[in-house]
């Protein structure tokens, strides 16, 4: 590339050249030349190569040799050439010039696959089936096999790396669309392996393995210890520590959901007992189900796809159902933990705003007491946008659908979360008889260790000694305040 003053000097040759001169000028960044010298030159586009195209050159490049010279020239299978198109990325130069190499280090004889494999260090078909295989069958200790046979042998890890990913990228592929093997370039018969291979795994698993392997491929570079870092993150995929976004995020909420409505807890959580039944005579009301064979006994039963709610104006209230053909606003039935029903909640509320319930999505759940969810986050903008009233009033009817009426939403920051909660926060307790005196006598204790503090021979002597006061004793002679000597 030439600077703009350049160019401006090159333009007057550009217009007038000298007698049997033709300037040919290349670049890989069109855009950046001066619209000028563009406007006074024939513009060609050059594309890569498909390896359709590549594959048939090569074998007429290898006919015309085998004509000229049968004895030492070798013959060469379509699957060698094939990848040798492949490894040439487009370039037909390339191709001949990796032909040319690999022809060249053989007199006669025939050239097959693995000795290809061979000399361009690459990964074929079969030893990536195989490591494709063992991932989506989660066995990291085959996997590992594989690849200390594949680094023993002088692979790079590298190479492993991005081979590995354009094997996850076919079978993605593949998957979306099984007759797409034109598209990829390969053999029908690759082809018809990976869909097969593929045909119990999810699309959406694969693009997140491919979205992870591609960033660890990315780091392998500035890596250490590349091969270790393959290795990790391989056996994750293995283990299936695979990420799959919010989207994933939201069936897994959903499959808890579906898990506490129907009574199945997750491991370690206890069944929690509620007032799920009811003895004696009269009409069942509305989302309770009666037990079969059992006389006016029923238990509480979620009510799909309606949503429940009670009427003003009557002193019981009456319960309706009303249909809503939007899930968020559906009553959770109590059985799961505070943090499980949060994790309903941020899927909800993503589904009702995306914007704030992103935020919702980084906030950490605290606790749940008196009707109050407490959240946790370390952003300042998150928490005044989940503090703004329009905000609240959104999240108002999601937390009554998942806690129950009157739950509202508080969100502090890591520093509040440490300090002292204020005392309308703090939960209210039963006061039992008697409490008012309790509190009186010790508040006239504190007052009196307050002031046995205050004389200077006490603090004198914490100071030097240290310690604590125990206990406040009033001698036989007192004042006229009625205060003693303290002992």
């Amino acid at each position: 590339m030439l600077s703009g003053a350049a160019f401006n000097a090159f333009l007057k040759t550009l217009e007038e050249p000298p007698p049997r001169v033709v300037f040919v000028l290349a670049t890989t960044d069109p855009q950046k030349v001066p619209a000028t010298i563009l406007s006074r030159c024939q513009c060609f586009d050059f594309h890569a190569i498909s390896r359709k195209v590549i594959v048939e050159r090569l074998t007429e490049v290898a006919a015309r040799e085998r004509e000229v010279d049968p004895q030492h020239f070798p013959e060469i299978g379509q699957e060698a050439l094939f990848l040798i198109a492949e490894c040439a990325a487009g370039g037909f130069r390339d191709a001949l010039s990796l032909l040319d190499q690999i022809t060249g280090s053989m007199s006669g004889g025939i050239v097959t696959l693995d000795m290809v494999l061979e000399m361009t260090r690459r990964l074929g078909h079969p030893v990536l089936n195989q490591l494709a295989q063992c991932i989506f069958s989660k066995d990291p200790g085959k996997l590992l096999g594989k690849l200390h046979e594949l680094f023993f042998r002088g692979h790079e890890t590298l190479t492993v790396g991005r081979d590995l990913l354009e094997y996850l990228r076919r079978c993605l592929v593949l998957k979306v669309d099984p007759k797409a093997g034109p598209v990829l370039e390969i053999p029908a018969e690759q082809a018809q392996d990976i869909s097969a291979q593929v045909a119990g795994v999810g699309a959406e698993l694969l693009m997140a393995m491919a979205a992870r392997l591609e960033r660890v491929v990315w780091g392998l570079r500035n890596s250490a210890y590349p091969r270790l870092l393959l290795e990790i993150e391989l056996v994750r995929l293995c283990m299936g520590e695979v990420s799959a976004g919010i989207e994933g995020l939201e069936r897994r909420v959903a499959a808890v959901e579906s898990r506490i409505m129907g009574g199945s807890l997750p491991p370690g959580v206890g069944p929690i007992a509620g007032p799920a039944t009811r003895v004696g005579a009269g009409p069942v009301p509305t989302g309770l189900r009666a037990i079969p064979g059992g006389v006016g006994k029923t238990v509480n039963q979620p009510i799909p796809l309606q949503t429940v709610r009670r009427t003003a104006g009557s002193p019981q209230g009456r319960i309706e159902t009303t249909d809503d053909e939007h899930d968020s606003m559906l009553p959770v039935e109590s059985g799961g933990s505070p943090a499980d029903q949060f994790s309903i909640l941020q899927a909800r509320f993503m589904k009702t705003s995306k914007v704030n319930g992103s935020f919702l999505q980084q906030a950490t759940f605290e606790s749940f007491k008196n009707g109050v969810v407490t959240v946790i986050s370390n952003s300042g903008f998150h928490i005044e946008r989940l503090r703004d009233p329009k905000v609240q009033a959104q999240l108002d009817p999601l937390l009554a659908a998942v806690y129950g009426p009157g739950t509202r939403l508080v969100v502090k920051n890591p520093q509040e979360a440490l300090a002292r909660p204020k005392p309308e926060e703090r939960e209210a307790l039963p006061k039992p008889a008697g409490a008012n005196l309790a509190q009186k006598i010790a508040r006239v204790d504190q007052e009196a260790r307050d002031r046995v503090l205050a004389k200077p021979a006490v603090a004198d002597a914490l100071a030097t000694f240290g310690g604590d006061v125990v206990s406040v004793e009033r001698g036989p002679g007192k004042n006229e305040s009625g205060e003693g000597d303290a002992n």
